[in-house]
């Protein structure tokens, strides 16, 4: 992956936590940023899904090596900028600081982003390796799409209902990025 394309999955995951902060203030009926501990639980979202997202990113990469020396020589794992263990301990501080940013910014984020990370891995990683079953694949990426929403959404709204997210924008969301990663994979194979 090329550093424009990583860089539009990052900004893709932030502008869906950012529409669950719209969405969560309209259900609030208030401003998402009454105060400094609220400004320092949406830093606390926005870092947890970076590092979260660059912790699947590498462990994925670690998992394809094999199939990156064909398909992709440049990767850094590839061109050994790092050895094998430098980059699993990178990995590694992306998930503890993933979990860490989670943690303080509360209960529901931290459920959110272990729910990232578990889609992601079983995305990337065998036995089930479930990025090789199109379909199935698109729709992991779709429910992260949606696990960044529904995390901004609960950070705003106030409530622990999860009946209180309107599902028409659930299955909204879940049928446009599931189109849109499908149409993503069928383009890049």
């Amino acid at each position: 992956m090329k550093f424009c394309g990583c860089f539009s999955f990052v900004c893709h995951y932030f502008l869906m936590a950012s529409l669950g902060v719209y969405l969560g203030s309209r259900f609030a009926g208030h401003s998402p940023l009454g105060s400094l501990f609220d400004f320092l639980s949406f830093t606390a979202l926005f870092l947890g899904l970076l590092n979260a997202w660059l912790f699947s990113v590498w462990e994925n990469d670690e998992t394809d090596k094999k199939i990156d020396i064909i398909s992709n020589p440049e990767r850094p794992l590839i061109k050994n900028l790092l050895t094998n263990e430098e980059w699993r301990n990178i990995k590694y501080i992306f998930l503890f600081l993933a979990l860490n940013f989670a943690f303080l910014g509360g209960l529901y984020l931290l459920i959110f982003i272990l729910l990232f990370l578990i889609m992601y891995h079983l995305y990337s990683t065998p036995p089930l390796r479930l990025k090789k079953i199109p379909g199935v694949s698109s729709l992991l990426i779709a429910c992260n799409a949606l696990i960044a929403v529904l995390a901004g959404f609960f950070m705003t709204a106030g409530t622990e209902n999860l009946r209180a997210f309107p599902m028409k924008y659930l299955f909204g969301i879940i049928i446009i990025f599931f189109w849109k990663f499908w149409r993503w994979r069928e383009a890049s194979v």
